[in-house]
């Protein structure tokens, strides 16, 4: 007999599975994507207009990932086609003739932003892995490509102390740093090289010792050159949505790394982001106060993304007695998410709910894709081990 909490997660998982095949991918496969020029649109307006927006390479790498794992959830459109399509540009447009990756060109490629940034550079190495994952073909020269730009971040951009990176001169942020642990994790699961690892230990550590603050137990974005965080107005926000999104990355990699001693703290900052960082609409809020006073009361779509990730990874851990509380936590974070699928335009949504739910009038954001992606396609990981949760529950009782 299969368990009721394993009935509810998976009608809750079919029906945004459904949604995102039939709708999303659909939509943005076709109307999001610029078969003329190349590359893909950012925004679509809620009237279905188009924003013909410079392309920024950060958003060509989330398209890349995409549809690798629209092909690994088991898309049938045009996966192969699609990955083709988002390389060709990265590789030909936004990476630059001397190796360097650009913010931002034109669709014909013309530079409109030369600025480096750590946050492209771990998006396009995270795209990469993915396009290799999905291309076992083309896995060597991905993996060649996706080598040359961690070198100039290595040779180029590493802190005095060597355990980070900066694309600034004289603040250091823990937001890129996530990507980076989460493009250096993606290739541990496609190459043997060791420094993907040795990257994935480097920046999970960092985490630890550096960007949660034991204050507030929470991840903190800002930091002075020596690690300290910035305390001023501008610098204290503190993100749910990071707490939740750096738990999930230290919990995977604690299973995949054999790093046990990575759960606690990961846990601990998940609890922070869950208590203090959750409205009464059962959504994650934007933006807290280091004293966990609510500072941005909205709720952005990507944060409820990244506490269904954290979700299921705790489901997990779990142990068996506390399963079914766990699982139907995922089933109500995934229809929490679907709130903001609710749109005028078929397989858009909405990137912000105002605190009392009601939608906020905003172009959809093309990049959030990658959000509600890699939380599907987690919850979608869960779906044998809850199974096989239900079974061995079903025999327990009637032992």
């Amino acid at each position: 007999m299969t368990s009721g909490a394993v009935v509810r997660f998976k009608t809750e998982l079919d029906t945004t599975r459904q949604w995102l095949f039939d709708c999303a991918y659909s939509l943005w496969s076709t109307v999001g994507t610029d078969d003329r020029k190349g590359g893909f649109f950012e925004r679509i307006h809620a009237d279905g207009t188009l924003c013909d927006d410079p392309r920024r390479s950060r958003l060509v790498a989330r398209q890349i990932y995409v549809f690798a794992m629209a092909k690994q959830l088991g898309w049938s459109g045009p996966c192969d086609a699609l990955i083709e399509h988002g390389l060709n540009f990265l590789l030909n447009r936004s990476i630059q003739p001397d190796g360097r990756l650009v913010a931002s060109v034109t669709a014909e490629g013309n530079v409109i932003d030369a600025s480096f940034t750590l946050y492209d550079y771990a998006f396009a190495m995270f795209a990469l892995a993915a396009a290799s994952s999905a291309m076992p073909h083309r896995a060597g020269a991905l993996e060649t490509r996706a080598n040359a730009l961690l070198d100039i971040l290595d040779q180029d951009h590493r802190t005095a102390d060597g355990r980070g990176y900066q694309d600034d001169a004289t603040i250091l942020k823990s937001n890129p740093h996530m990507h980076l642990l989460e493009a250096a994790i993606a290739w541990t699961k496609v190459s043997d090289a060791p420094r993907w690892a040795q990257m994935a230990n480097r920046l999970s550590d960092l985490c630890v010792s550096q960007f949660i603050d034991p204050r507030c137990h929470a991840v903190r974005e800002y930091f002075a050159r020596d690690w300290t965080p910035l305390d001023s107005l501008e610098h204290q926000g503190i993100e749910p949505g990071h707490q939740f999104e750096w738990a999930w990355l230290l919990m995977d990699w604690a299973e995949r790394g054999n790093r046990p001693e990575l759960v606690a703290p990961a846990q601990a900052i998940f609890n922070t982001g869950e208590q203090h960082g959750v409205s009464d609409q059962d959504l994650a809020v934007n933006t807290l106060s280091p004293d966990h006073s609510v500072l941005d009361p909205r709720h952005r779509l990507w944060p409820q993304t990244e506490r269904l990730k954290a979700k299921t990874s705790l489901f997990r851990l779990a142990e068996a007695h506390n399963r079914d509380k766990r699982l139907d936590e995922v089933s109500a974070a995934l229809a929490s998410m679907r709130r903001f699928f609710d749109h005028p335009v078929r397989g858009a949504w909405w990137e912000h709910l105002e605190p009392d739910g009601r939608p906020a009038i905003e172009p959809s954001r093309a990049s959030s894709l990658y959000h509600i992606t890699c939380a599907v396609v987690e919850a979608n990981g869960l779906t044998g081990v809850a199974e096989a949760h239900s079974r061995a529950t079903a025999e327990a009782c009637a032992s």
